[in-house]
């Protein structure tokens, strides 16, 4: 009878926790679908901001390979040409995010907001701003498909 008392209580025990998981973890959980597309998100667009891994290709092919990696159609198409446009005076000195402010995620569809630092290579001016990005998993993960960036505060945004 003490044995049945026991495991009874032991079961409802593991019950309770069961049901207190989403508080002690977040609402969706450590282990979540959610928490891993936001660290996947956030490597993405850190990439995007402040990789120069773009400076490493060896003509256009490549560049747009390594683009890839971090965008897909619209925006891979408009940052390859830009890039290239601009190749030999690019500005190499990356940004980088500050703050996250804003992240939401809809199954295959995410948009994130930041506030990011950038000291300009010209004139050693440290520029804050906003970056805004719109993202979609794709086969291969997290791409950007959008994004914008607000330059021209002269302090980091409360």
């Amino acid at each position: 009878m003490k044995k049945l008392l026991l495991y009874g209580l032991i079961l409802v025990g593991l019950g309770v926790v069961g049901s207190l998981k989403p508080m002690i973890l977040g609402q969706a959980g450590y282990y979540s679908a959610r928490a891993v597309d936001e660290q996947e998100i956030e490597r993405v667009i850190e990439r995007a901001v402040g990789s120069l891994e773009y400076t490493r290709a060896r003509d256009r092919d490549e560049l747009e390979r390594l683009l890839g990696e971090i965008y897909t159609a619209p925006a891979l198409e408009m940052v390859a040409e830009a890039v290239w446009s601009q190749w030999r005076t690019d500005n190499v000195n990356p940004a980088s995010i500050v703050r996250w402010t804003d992240f939401q995620i809809d199954r295959d569809r995410a948009r994130v907001r930041a506030d990011l630092y950038f000291r300009d290579w010209a004139d050693n001016a440290e520029l804050y701003g906003e970056g805004r990005w719109e993202l979609a998993k794709t086969g291969f993960g997290w791409r950007i498909t959008d994004f914008a960036y607000d330059w021209g505060f002269s302090s980091a945004p409360d």
